[in-house]
């Protein structure tokens, strides 16, 4: 999945306005103003200064993780490489999601995943039992994040 729609699609799920996802790429140790994340934010990049480089979304990412649970930020390779496995991993720990939970944000997304494949797509890249995570999964993901994040913004009734 391209990384502006990913970081998108996040937005949308997490319900971040501009001022926070500011706040998240601080926490994340990267500079990031409203007009770059409006730009990011596009549909369509259609310049590549509009395309949302690996390396700054992995700030975004871990900024995320630190804003959302405290802690310091994880330095960011210049050549870090972010692929739908390391999107999923950083969201389950921003978010502190259970092995039930996750199981029940791709159930809303319409997909049927068993522990055993829940767990396959948080292993190494090189295990044996390693299963990589398409976009089709990643999108359906964050549908199912959306639904999942306004049930946990509901009052709950006594």
């Amino acid at each position: 999945m391209q990384n502006n729609e990913a970081f998108r699609r996040i937005r949308y799920a997490l319900e971040l306005d501009d001022t926070s996802t500011v706040k998240i790429f601080e926490a994340g140790q990267y500079d990031c103003s409203v007009e770059d994340i409006s730009k990011f934010s596009k549909k369509d990049p259609d310049k590549a200064d509009y395309e949302l480089p690996d390396t700054v979304f992995a700030h975004f990412l871990n900024g995320l993780i630190v804003y959302r649970r405290g802690g310091e930020s994880a330095g960011v390779a210049p050549d870090e490489h972010i692929d739908n496995n390391k999107i999923l991993k950083k969201l389950r720990i921003a978010l502190e999601l259970y092995e039930d939970e996750m199981l029940a944000i791709f159930d809303f997304g319409d997909i049927k995943l068993s522990r055993h494949k829940l767990s396959a797509l948080f292993r190494a890249n090189g295990h044996k039992h390693f299963r990589e995570c398409n976009d089709h999964t990643l999108r359906q993901f964050l549908k199912g994040l959306v639904i999942y994040h306004q049930r946990q913004q509901q009052p709950q009734d006594l």
